[in-house]
């Protein structure tokens, strides 16, 4: 349940940012969907996109840290997303 909240702040974040519909979905689906299908091409770096950190945090078969880490990989994109919606908000409506 608090992964889809997540998810949810997420595509909504980038929606505000982006104002558009089609991108807020394509970049929703890259990030959440796409990304740990290709963990393979990405490497260690896949591990810091929220839908690789997702499944970590998910199924929790890591270690307490990772999973831990992994929490916080999506507070920090959820964050950063709801920022760039608030900023972009603010300023087209200033």
């Amino acid at each position: 349940m608090v992964w889809l909240t997540a998810v949810l702040l997420l595509a909504a974040g980038l929606g505000a940012a982006l104002r558009s519909v089609i991108g807020a979905s394509t970049a929703a689906v890259v990030l959440v969907i796409l990304t740990p299908q290709l963990a393979v091409f990405l490497g260690d770096a896949a591990r810091w996109f929220p839908g690789q950190a997702g499944q970590i945090w998910l199924t929790a078969a890591e270690s307490q840290a990772d999973v831990t880490s992994a929490g916080l990989i999506i507070l920090a994109w959820t964050t950063a997303t709801q920022m760039a919606g608030i900023v972009r908000l603010v300023r087209a409506d200033g």
